[in-house]
């Protein structure tokens, strides 16, 4: 096989977005994670080190499975990187998510153990720790039990969540795909974010990225409203919605469809416009779609429950701010009085076993490249 620097490069994470004219990656940076995959191929183990027992998940991105070392035992899991396509083209979503995972060490975000290489120079599987549970299969456990998450278990999880995207956000990444399914959590009870299939490194000048990223249900609504223009704040508000997922036990906003996704938030926060969201009238889908005018009804509303304090439900306020300018930072979140005011009841080790959950969920079919989602059935059936 030729070297890779050779290949055609493709941007697999922006197939859907070549039709909307934005190029996602620069001719430098395509040339920084080429040099990059080379670099790590000479680091590669051999791939027959581990013994597969079963696959976990099959993405756009990857399949995951989780594997054994034959000479330690040590259970993992192991992610075959989908680098090139059949006419050996080079995928740049996934040399970033190669790149990223080799380069971000926090405890609150999944661990790479190692790299490994297959038969030909292609085969590239990035070897992690073995994650049992997801977020997603935990929510819905707790549901199916008839619990909830007490304020010391949500706080738990709020602390670890707004420190590995601070963490992030520190080192010039943004996430794009924040949600229930690609927040794992260890034996430990300690949270780690995984999936940086959708991850991208962003620069402090303005610039335009791919808009439409993150799931429906997480999506800030600059990115509904086709922005190419946007930052960080995309992440704090998903993390406001998973906030919100934590006290409720289902999503906030549960659309449909982009624009039903839409309503769903105008109908909660109120019909935005150009005073509470500057420039709000020249975003992309603002003058061909007509939404009713909404009176905001409030969060609290949303947020019946008195897990919630005020302290609380301000932070929740503050990242799901419509104007991303003003929308709360993860480092100021961190900051926030909710976190100074709301004791701290229950350390990660110790979350599990509150809500006898330890056993529960066990092996499910959470991987670091999750693409199922909760549905939108499951969730009114919830509701009720």
């Amino acid at each position: 096989m030729n070297s890779v620097n050779m290949f055609e490069m493709y941007d697999v994470a922006d197939f859907t977005s070549t039709n909307q004219g934005t190029q996602d990656h620069s001719d430098n940076e395509n040339e920084e994670l080429l040099a990059a995959y080379d670099q790590y191929l000479n680091r590669c183990v051999d791939i027959e080190d581990y013994e597969h027992i079963r696959t976990i998940n099959e993405g756009t991105y990857g399949v995951v499975y989780k594997a054994t070392h034959k000479q330690t035992g040590e259970l993992v899991a192991v992610k075959y990187l989908k680098c090139f396509d059949s006419e050996e083209r080079f995928s740049i979503a996934a040399a970033r998510e190669l790149k990223f995972l080799m380069n971000l060490w926090h405890e609150n975000i999944v661990l790479v153990h190692e790299l490994a290489m297959g038969a030909s120079r292609s085969e590239m599987y990035i070897v992690m720790e073995y994650l049992p549970h997801q977020i997603r299969s935990l929510l819905d456990t707790v549901r199916n039990k008839r619990q909830r998450f007490g304020p010391e278990h949500i706080h738990c999880l709020m602390t670890q969540l707004i420190r590995a995207l601070a963490y992030l956000h520190q080192n010039r990444v943004m996430h794009r795909d924040l949600k229930p399914e690609n927040i794992l959590m260890c034996k430990d009870g300690y949270l780690k974010v995984a999936d940086f299939g959708m991850a991208r490194e962003f620069k402090l000048s303005p610039r335009q990225y791919t808009p439409g990223m993150c799931s429906l249900w997480y999506r800030a609504p600059e990115l509904l409203l086709l922005s190419k223009e946007y930052s960080t704040s995309v992440d704090m508000w998903s993390i406001g919605c998973i906030f919100a997922e934590f006290i409720n036990i289902w999503p906030l906003f549960l659309g449909e469809s982009e624009t039903d996704q839409l309503k769903k938030i105008y109908k909660v926060l109120g019909t935005p416009s150009d005073t509470v969201w500057p420039g709000y009238s020249t975003l992309p889908l603002v003058g061909d779609i007509t939404f009713d005018e909404y009176e905001p009804s409030g969060l609290r509303k949303e947020i019946k429950h008195e897990i919630l304090s005020d302290s609380g439900l301000d932070l929740l306020q503050r990242m799901l701010i419509y104007d991303p300018k003003r929308r709360i930072s993860a480092k100021e979140a961190l900051r926030h009085k909710y976190f100074d005011n709301e004791p701290v009841t229950i350390s990660p080790d110790e979350f599990l076993k509150s809500l006898d959950l330890e056993d529960d969920h066990e092996d499910t079919d959470s991987d670091t490249g999750a693409d199922e989602q909760f549905s939108i059935a499951a969730a009114r059936e919830l509701k009720l």
